[in-house]
C-alpha cells in the first residue's frame, strides 16, 4: 500500500467520524454553528455518515491484515 492511499484513507475516516459528530449534535440538540430543523434528517446524515466512516475503516483494516 502505498503511503498516499493510507494518508487519504485515514483523512476520509477522520472526515466522516467529524460529520458523524456534528449530525449527532443536530440530533440531540438542533443546533451547532449550523442548525438543522428536522431531526430526522440529522439522523439520517449520521447513519450515512458512519456508513462512510465503517467502509474506510474495514479498508484500513483488510490492508493491514495482508501485510
Amino acid at each position: 500500500m502505498s503511503i498516499r492511499t493510507m494518508v487519504v484513507l485515514f483523512f476520509a475516516t477522520f472526515n466522516s467520524l467529524w460529520l458523524a459528530h456534528v449530525f449527532v449534535v443536530l440530533y440531540l440538540q438542533g443546533y451547532y454553528p449550523i442548525s438543522e430543523p428536522v431531526r430526522w434528517i440529522a439522523f439520517g446524515e449520521l447513519v450515512l455518515c458512519l456508513a462512510v466512516a465503517g467502509l474506510g475503516i474495514e479498508r484500513l483494516l483488510n490492508i493491514r491484515e495482508r501485510h
